[in-house]
């Protein structure tokens, strides 16, 4: 194959390369060209490998269960991810890092204790473990990813005050301030920017 690759041959490089898991050997070898050539072909396609896909690491890792949330939400509850990560044989740092790639929460994936209840994802209708029943009283709806809340959110914006108490707030903030921007939290809560920024000092949660 020449270096300037037909179209269709320029799909296929970048699905394998951003969704099937493979390598720049992989694919090279697939294609039976040079990896000089490959490179060359890349850099015109201006592939960006900051864009791979869920689905790239769990096919590359060989654990294609973990390829979309569905499999991931029937574990929750039932193990912790310590357990779930030796039963797929990958690092329990890999497996956190997979599950917040597909929208969901680490902290999720704790074993169900004799108090907890199950409730439904008020976007999807997927079914979520809240640990301790006296959360009901914080929070009305719940969510099974921070992309549904935020689905949830925009097409309920006049309902934003009735969601969340301040504990609730609160809590999200606590649960989410190290891996979430302000103006990122702000933009789930539809709240402003400086009120989150607020809301976080009060609670001793200072960024460097």
């Amino acid at each position: 194959m020449r270096v300037g690759v037909e179209k269709k041959y320029q799909r296929l490089i970048e699905f394998l390369l951003l969704e099937d898991g493979k390598t720049l050997e992989d694919v090279a070898k697939i294609l039976r060209i040079s990896k000089q050539a490959l490179h060359a072909e890349i850099r015109k396609m201006e592939i960006d490998f900051e864009k791979r896909s869920a689905r790239w690491f769990a096919m590359h890792f060989g654990v294609p269960q973990l390829a979309s949330p569905d499999w991931l939400l029937e574990q929750r509850g039932k193990t912790t991810l310590r357990g779930l990560a030796k039963k797929l044989g990958v690092s329990v740092s890999f497996l956190k890092n997979q599950i917040q790639r597909l929208g969901l929460d680490p902290k999720d994936f704790k074993r169900r204790s004799s108090q907890s209840i199950i409730v439904r994802c008020a976007w999807c209708g997927a079914p979520i473990i809240v640990p301790k029943p006296s959360r009901l009283k914080k929070q009305k709806h719940f969510f099974c990813s921070r992309e549904h809340l935020g689905k949830w959110l925009a097409r309920n914006r006049s309902k934003r005050a009735a969601l969340y108490d301040k504990e609730a707030v609160d809590e999200f903030i606590r649960e989410n301030w190290k891996i979430m921007s302000d103006e990122k939290m702000a933009e789930q809560l539809c709240m402003s920017t400086e009120t989150i920024k607020r809301r976080r000092r009060k609670l001793g949660l200072k960024r460097r």
